[in-house]
């Protein structure tokens, strides 16, 4: 039995090696994603709120840090080494892990937070937090997202109000 486990272990972990290899590769390269993404915000009626010096009057802005799933993490194309001959604008240098978050609004309701995660200056996850009462304008940006992103994997939380 001794000698099974680890024939066992090794064929468990080369069968999942092979099924994550086969994933399709959901990201998006960071230039095209940021100009659509601009355009989406702008067509689905909403204002960039984030405040643009971090010490100004909304005081400063430093959203959580998003989980990202290990299934993005994991995916094959991060498996080897990247080279890139131009690190991407606006990135720390190596590129590697990098998150955007902003802060948007319909005028009618509470801002909301839109978190886009970078791996190796890919656009590979979103992730919206926002109040009950930003719910709809959140869920209406999911929405549009996905239609303009169909592969790109998009979360919504919505916290309730604690009472």
């Amino acid at each position: 039995m001794k000698r099974k486990l680890p024939l066992f272990l090794t064929a468990a972990v080369a069968v999942t090696a092979l099924a994550l290899s086969a994933l399709p590769d959901p990201s998006i390269d960071q230039s095209p994603f940021q100009t659509h993404f601009y355009h989406t915000i702008k067509a689905a009626g909403l204002q960039d709120l984030t405040p643009k010096k971090l010490d100004g009057p909304d005081g400063p802005f430093n959203p959580e840090e998003v989980s990202v799933p290990w299934r993005i993490r994991w995916n094959p194309r991060r498996w080897y080494l990247h080279t890139s001959a131009t690190a991407p604008v606006g990135f720390p240098d190596g590129g590697g892990e990098f998150q955007w978050a902003h802060k948007f609004g319909d005028g009618s309701s509470s801002p909301f937070v839109c978190t886009v995660v970078y791996l190796d200056g890919r656009a590979s996850f979103i992730d919206i937090q926002a109040q009950a009462n930003s719910a709809t304008p959140a869920e209406s940006l999911r929405s549009a997202l996905h239609r303009e992103f169909p592969g790109l994997p998009i979360k919504v939380e919505v916290h309730r109000e604690k009472t």
